[in-house]
């Protein structure tokens, strides 16, 4: 049973290798599964990311699978199951992103009715050298449509890169390490996000530590759960 998000009570899972989609209620004791489309002429689409949240105007429980080429662009699957209809539905081109934008597994985050993740995209500058560029991709669960949202350039010179994402509020927080002269530092930056753009971002915080993996979340007064190496317990 492998998580892949939990959204208004409800935690999602992937069964048998991508076989099966689990969706669990732990207040009604009661679970759903979903067999996981397979396309045939998806043979070399082996990079397979899920996505999980509950729509907010109908609280319908939605899982998206989103499948590309490991090694090159090309062509995006992308379906969406609904626990309302007990069906999944392929999503056309249009409402899809760039080929070439990557997303990080394991990264999602729910925030109203968008599932975001930390996203990639390889480019090649003025002068020939290839890079990696982050940014941040989003899902809006009522119109099934994906949206490739900007990093602010004032912002890309602060923050952490990679980063992760997590939810505060209606806010999205993406955190991560930033390697100084002095030491690192754990930071996290609080994003409002409208869906398809960033509209506004502030510092959260700053913390010297070289131990740090990844922001866990919050507690109620807002202070970071985190998750840190601790070499001399050989644990977490």
């Amino acid at each position: 049973m492998t998580p892949v998000g939990s959204c208004s009570g409800i935690t999602s899972f992937l069964y048998g290798g991508n076989m099966m989609a689990v969706l669990w209620n732990p207040s009604l004791r009661k679970s759903v599964c979903a067999f996981i489309p397979y396309y045939t002429n998806q043979i070399e689409y082996s990079r397979i990311c899920f996505g999980f949240g509950v729509r907010p105007d109908t609280l319908d429980p939605t899982i998206v699978k989103v499948s590309y080429p490991v090694f090159h662009s090309g062509f995006w699957y992308v379906s969406v199951f609904s626990l309302n209809a007990l069906s999944w539905k392929r999503l056309d081109n249009f409402q899809l992103p760039r080929e070439s934008i990557r997303l990080k597994r394991k990264s999602q985050e729910v925030v109203g009715r968008f599932i975001y993740w930390a996203g990639t995209e390889k480019l090649v500058s003025e002068k020939g050298v290839p890079y990696k560029d982050y940014t941040l991709i989003s899902f809006d669960m009522i119109t099934s449509q994906f949206h490739v949202i900007e990093i602010p350039s004032l912002l890309k010179v602060v923050m952490p890169m990679p980063f992760s994402v997590s939810g505060l509020g209606n806010s999205v927080i993406i955190s991560g390490m930033i390697m100084t002269y002095v030491i690192p530092l754990f930071c996290a930056w609080r994003l409002e996000v409208d869906g398809a753009s960033i509209t506004r971002f502030s510092n959260l915080f700053g913390i010297p530590t070289p131990m740090v993996n990844k922001l866990i979340g919050f507690t109620s007064n807002e202070s970071p759960i985190v998750e840190a190496n601790v070499g001399h317990i050989l644990g977490h």
